[in-house]
């Protein structure tokens, strides 16, 4: 089990502490205290008192993989809770020094301390903080029904609605995206009628969908789409010369470090 502390806190507390050590030695309370030993192993919840200076000087008593950024959630009103991590992701990202452990402090920590599924990232992400309602989007698109059949295949919600005539309305809650995937001896049309996401083929740089961008992804082309981070995102998709043997291809999911990078 390791040791938990807030670490906003403990370093102002540790000289006082000190300066107690000898009265509760000369009593027997304790014995000999290693604080730098102590303080070194510990984890550190930053919480909503993080700024450059408080890791630049919790990294003089600790290591980067032991910073983890707290949200002090529900304790704090979400709108405080979205503007606190804008700034720290902002500083993190700018400052040369810190930006090295940018990933680390905002999730790989946290995901390496308690064995976290990209999954369960996303439903921490998404619950836990101020997100836009699938209302938001004003879309005259219907929603549908919770995409069960292919969730295996999605990190995050996705719903799935048939609209007729061969073509399906798909709806991603924020940041919810399939896995890698190949249409085989056929090609995949999307058409974003709602909201913004994101399209990538393997090899090439993300593009960016919004209302009224169409995408026909060729046959044999690694892929994936899905919402950014902050919005829901709707698509109508359809396949078009269809050949004899077509069919689908699931291969892994598209990884944090992908999407992390995407706005």
């Amino acid at each position: 089990m390791s040791d938990w502390v807030n670490g906003a806190y403990l370093p102002l507390a540790v000289p006082r502490m000190k300066s107690l050590t000898p009265v509760m030695q000369a009593n027997k309370m304790v014995g000999e205290i290693d604080w730098e030993e102590n303080l070194r192993v510990l984890y550190y919840d930053l919480a909503g008192a993080h700024s450059p200076e408080t890791i630049r000087m919790m990294l003089t008593i600790t290591t980067p993989d032991h910073l983890l950024y707290g949200s002090d959630y529900p304790y704090v009103a979400p709108k405080v809770l979205t503007q606190s991590l804008a700034h720290m992701k902002d500083y993190l990202s700018k400052e040369p020094d810190l930006a090295p452990f940018h990933d680390m402090i905002l999730m790989e920590n946290a995901r390496k301390l308690w064995n976290l599924s990209p999954q369960t990232d996303n439903n921490i992400f998404n619950h836990n903080m101020e997100q836009p309602t699938f209302e938001s989007l004003n879309s005259p698109w219907p929603k549908g029904e919770p995409n069960t059949g292919y969730a295996q295949y999605f990190i995050g919600n996705s719903y799935l609605a048939n609209v007729g005539g061969g073509v399906n309305n798909v709806t991603f809650e924020p940041r919810c995206r399939n896995n890698w995937h190949i249409h085989h001896k056929q090609v995949q049309v999307l058409i974003c009628v709602a909201g913004r996401g994101w399209y990538q083929e393997w090899g090439k740089e993300p593009q960016e969908m919004t209302p009224g961008t169409v995408i026909a992804i060729p046959a044999e082309v690694k892929h994936w789409h899905g919402a950014a981070k902050d919005s829901w995102f709707q698509h109508l998709t359809y396949h078009k010369d269809v050949q004899e043997g077509a069919s689908h291809e699931w291969l892994e999911p598209v990884t944090d470090e992908i999407d992390n990078k995407l706005q």
